[in-house]
């Protein structure tokens, strides 16, 4: 796999956690607009009918549009193959060396600056670079090797890098 592709693939997984909570913010909006209790008090509520199931929450179930709950499905499934694909990334970029791993996960994943990164380690930022790009080919070769990234990137649909 080219560099541009693992490089990409890394950003991804730098923005996981925000796609995440922006993601599940949608959900929550979506279920405020179209499960809402039929504009009953909350402590109305939570008085049950048979079976356990409250008349709004019933109403309320019974009312919403097909596409809603389609929606709120595809951005629920998203977040599980987000979390699995980063899963996966971070998987292959620990069995790196160390140098090349913490130089990789400093820059993509911390957003480091590279002095920051060359004083950690103690090597000069063109060193670091090269340490870079050598994870970068290593992670590359581990990538295209790696049947869950490849199906998860494909899965990632249009998105993909």
């Amino acid at each position: 796999m080219e560099r541009t592709k693992v490089k990409a693939i890394l950003l991804i997984c730098r923005n996981v956690d925000c796609e995440i909570s922006l993601n599940k913010r949608m959900i929550r909006d979506i279920e405020e607009t179209y499960y809402v209790a039929n504009g009953k008090s909350t402590t109305e509520s939570y008085i049950s009918s048979r079976n356990l199931v409250s008349r709004p929450t019933e109403k309320a179930a019974l009312n919403v549009p097909e596409h809603v709950s389609v929606s709120i499905e595809d951005l629920q499934q998203r977040n599980q193959n987000l979390l699995a694909l980063r899963g996966a990334v971070l998987r292959e970029l620990n069995t790196l060396p160390y140098i090349q791993k913490k130089v990789l996960y400093d820059f993509y994943i911390n957003r480091e600056f590279w002095d920051k990164i060359a004083r950690d380690v103690n090597y000069s930022i063109e060193q670091c670079k090269r340490y870079r790009n050598q994870g970068l080919d290593v992670l590359g070769r581990k990538f295209d090797t790696n049947k869950k990234i490849k199906e998860l990137l494909q899965k990632r649909g249009r998105d993909t890098p």
